[in-house]
């Protein structure tokens, strides 16, 4: 009996140890493991956050979240998320509390991104919240875009390129034989006459080599080159002296500017004016035509007149 007694202590305080143990693990992983400070941040979403989720500060366990309290926020739903942190820690104001997780496989965990400023946070004030990025909704969201693109984009072109496929086998497939013989014809007709053509080619250089470049020739050429080469520096000059003369008539042209323009106003009154008469000047040289040319009828008819004749009586009278 007493033995038995003995076996049961033994037994139960293997298990208080256990259970002790078990809570100090837990305290210690969430960060809490005496007296804490209270501060809060508000998210969007709080998908994967619950009571005890781990609070990191740049990733090192400070506490755990307490509790979760919905709230209207401009006609809009928000999440009011309470913290709990380890007593006297120091947070910069301008800090950011991320929802975040370590790995793939990891827990969603709220991660204090310390700020700059040297002024700290007191316990109850508001962390700057930011819900992040979730990676499986991101996930989600390209695995459905890859699965429209699958069955809109990637299906249709496969059978277009199928049907494209179908309709190029079909005439191939028939024209195929032929053009493989064509082709066998070509390359034996090729084979037959290439070492004629290569000896034509051979016979065209060496005469080409003998006539076109030979010491005579290659004097003419390099004298064009030369004369080429004179007549490009020539013209390089000639227009600069064109550039010169030009900005020289530009520049009297705006030093006699008002002179120039009185010049054309004065042509363009004296245009006005000879078209305004033009036809009593056309009608006085006609009628002057026609004097000068009876007046050299007559002399033809009767030189004498230059000398004093009299002109004869005339037949139309």
């Amino acid at each position: 009996m007493k033995d038995s007694r003995i076996n049961y202590i033994a037994v139960g305080s293997f298990v208080l140890l256990v259970i002790a143990g078990f809570i100090i693990t837990i305290t210690m992983l969430t960060g809490r493991t005496g007296a804490v400070d209270s501060y809060y941040t508000t998210y969007p979403n709080v998908g994967g956050i619950k009571y005890g989720t781990q609070v990191l500060f740049e990733g090192y366990p400070i506490g755990q979240v307490e509790k979760i309290i919905p709230e209207q926020k401009d006609k809009r739903p928000v999440f009011k998320v309470i913290l709990s942190v380890k007593k006297d820690w120091k947070i910069p104001q301008d800090s950011v509390a991320l929802v975040a997780a370590s790995g793939l496989l990891s827990a969603i965990s709220i991660d204090i991104k310390a700020g700059t400023s040297e002024t700290a946070l007191k316990p109850k004030s508001e962390i700057k919240g930011n819900a992040g990025g979730n990676i499986f909704a991101a996930i989600s969201d390209i695995a459905g875009e890859v699965s429209d693109l699958s069955e809109n984009g990637l299906k249709p072109l496969l059978k277009k390129i199928e049907s494209s496929i179908d309709n190029i086998a079909v005439p191939l497939a028939e024209t195929m034989p032929v053009l493989l013989k064509d082709l066998k014809t070509v390359s034996n007709d090729m084979a037959e006459n290439l070492p004629l053509i290569m000896a034509n080619l051979d016979d065209a250089s060496s005469r080409l080599n003998s006539s076109l470049l030979s010491k005579k020739n290659e004097k003419r050429i390099n004298e064009t080159i030369a004369n080429i080469h004179k007549t490009s520096s020539d013209f390089t000059s000639l227009s600069s002296n064109l550039d010169a003369s030009i900005k020289a008539i530009n520049t009297v042209v705006k030093e006699n500017k008002n002179p120039v323009n009185k010049s054309l106003q004065d042509l363009q009154y004296t245009l006005k004016t000879l078209a305004r008469h033009i036809d009593s000047i056309t009608y006085n040289l006609d009628g002057t035509a026609r004097n000068m040319s009876e007046f050299s009828r007559q002399i033809r008819q009767n030189p004498a007149l230059l000398l004093g004749g009299t002109p004869p009586e005339d037949e139309a009278r």
